[in-house]
């Protein structure tokens, strides 16, 4: 079995494992897993099941790299240990090759496929490709030629395309289904000799599925009566009590987006609010956080790993990108779109319609789902800036509405609060500013402050701030105020601010292990094509953790 993506792999290797009986030794993941599940496993990775049928070997493997690493770079020891070493490995490789031509099952990736010869030297009696849409067509093609007797594609051409870094129009960014005219043929409503079309559904609520089924499949999609019962059950949660679709709208609140140095892009109040929601969740379900964005992605993978060394809770909670996720499913879905205001335009990840590009991203985040998709996303923005009806992205957003399943602005810091998150502290900004000044007074290291443009600040909220930080500066106290235009601010905070051109998000870390956002108060507002849009509604968020303190200074540098 083959497959663009790791998660795809590993899935199918533990899925096989746990409805068979055989032998250890007959199924066998080679290469490099990725989930939990295999990498602790002693038998379904070819080369953790190497070792220990070598037992004393590993351990003697082990032993002398420890040795190795207490010597000299000088001492001819190290000449011995190296050739054993060498000895060793070659040893293990060849048992490791010996047991995937022994085993009833292997899998791994096309990647590894087509360089690695103990996968490329043998022929198979039936080659399965998994997540097809994902390959080059002369993956495939290679794939087909390990095949003795059967080979056989699975795959969604309305899911995740290859990866093309080539403007040109060209081969690669077709797929199989195109190449064969399968895709042709299903738009046309015929059929096809090569194709069996899976038409009953086993993992989204009924409702998703018939939405995504429209939307895409062409009204084909059934849904297997014996899932309806749990789906509904995940779909009772809150927000949105018995609704399988969400919408959580970051309008009129100040929700800024920016771009990292990698030309990704990160939204800090996004971030926290899909690791608040994740929480609520996690008592109960396993939740994954879909976001187009790697930076973003990154961020909130700090902040889980931060949640994870105080709460284990958070051990079901994961994040990536689509096409991380792509292969995977969990009973709730979170997906962070991200973009907003102070970005000219969203980005193509959301909005491209060549290729379908967008559709297929947001199909594949949308039908991970199996009993509640919530979508974190400020609707106001993607409105203002036209993002085109054809998307299915602006399709959800206006289903959810009609539905009634959207938690507005106001209703926002009402429903977080709610959560009882024991991560985010969330509240609006009056109800905050005490425990802030604590904090500060409270902080021993340093603090760095991010004020945007034109910030109206209330100058007894800062007169108060002002004497704290100016009692703290003569004792090795670092205070770090960045402003867009320093001569905005009040006196009394101008000693300590510099200017810097890309001061966009109202944050505040403290002693690089706390995290405010919204905080010193503020009032600010967005300038979008010559209009001035009001913010409404103020939350201030505060996070504890040193990953996530780490990963928000290297983004806003």
């Amino acid at each position: 079995m083959l497959s663009y993506s790791n998660v795809s792999v590993d899935g199918a290797i533990i899925r096989l494992a746990r409805m068979s009986d055989y032998a250890p030794g007959r199924i066998l993941r080679y290469g490099y897993p990725r989930l939990s599940e295999l990498l602790d496993s002693d038998t379904l990775t070819s080369y953790q099941f190497v070792l220990n049928q070598n037992y004393y070997l590993a351990e003697e493997y082990r032993n002398l790299i420890h040795e190795k690493k207490q010597l000299k770079h000088v001492n001819q020891r190290r000449v011995e240990i190296n050739q054993r070493i060498n000895e060793i490995r070659k040893y293990l490789l060849e048992q490791e090759r010996e047991c995937i031509q022994r085993s009833s099952f292997v899998a791994t990736t096309i990647s590894k496929a087509v360089i690695d010869s103990a996968v490329y030297s043998q022929n198979f009696d039936v080659v399965i490709f998994d997540e097809a849409s994902m390959a080059y067509i002369p993956q495939i093609v290679f794939a087909a030629g390990l095949a003795k007797s059967n080979f056989i594609c699975l795959g969604d051409f309305c899911q995740l395309p290859a990866i093309v870094q080539n403007n040109q129009n060209d081969i690669l960014f077709k797929d199989i289904f195109e190449h064969t005219g399968i895709e042709s043929a299903i738009e046309n409503k015929k059929g096809h000799d090569w194709l069996v079309m899976l038409e009953t559904q086993y993992r989204m609520h009924p409702d998703i599925a018939s939405f995504a089924g429209h939307e895409m499949y062409g009204d084909m999609l059934k849904t297997a009566d014996e899932i309806v019962d749990s789906r509904l059950e995940m779909a009772s949660c809150m927000p949105c009590r018995d609704k399988s679709m969400c919408l959580i709208d970051l309008s009129f609140l100040y929700s800024v987006c920016v771009k990292t140095t990698d030309s990704s892009r990160i939204n800090i109040l996004s971030a926290l609010i899909c690791v608040c929601l994740a929480e609520s969740f996690a008592d109960k379900y396993e939740v994954g956080i879909i976001t187009p964005y790697n930076a973003q992605s990154r961020l909130i993978l700090s902040m889980v790993r931060d949640c994870r060394e105080k709460d284990k809770r958070f051990d079901k909670v994961s994040c990536s990108t689509v096409h991380q996720f792509q292969g995977s499913e969990k009973p709730i879905i979170i997906y962070d779109a991200v973009d907003c205001f102070r970005m000219p335009y969203p980005g193509t990840l959301l909005t491209s319609l060549k290729n379908d590009t967008a559709n297929r991203l947001f199909n594949v985040a949308l039908t991970r789902t199996q009993g509640k998709f919530i979508l974190v996303a400020n609707q106001d923005y993607m409105i203002r800036k036209k993002i085109s009806k054809k998307l299915l992205f602006t399709r959800t957003m206006d289903l959810m509405c009609r539905n009634h399943a959207n938690i507005r602005e106001n209703q926002l810091i009402e429903t977080l609060s709610g959560t009882d998150s024991e991560a985010v502290f969330f509240d609006n900004k009056d109800n905050t500013w005490y425990q802030y000044l604590s904090d500060v007074q409270a902080s021993t290291e340093e603090i760095c402050i991010d004020i945007p443009e034109q910030a109206v600040i209330d100058n007894t909220a800062i007169i108060e701030l002002a004497k704290i930080l100016f009692k703290k500066k003569n004792n090795n106290y670092k205070i770090k105020i960045r402003a867009e235009d320093k001569n905005h601010l009040p006196r009394c905070l101008q000693p300590y601010t510099t200017a810097h051109s890309n001061t966009a998000m109202p944050v505040t870390i403290i002693d690089s292990s706390i995290i405010w956002y919204g905080q010193p108060n503020k009032t600010v507002d967005f300038v979008t094509e010559g209009t001035v849009l009001k913010t409404k509604y103020f939350p201030c968020l505060r996070f504890e953790g040193m990953h996530a303190v780490k990963s928000i200074k290297a983004f806003l540098e």
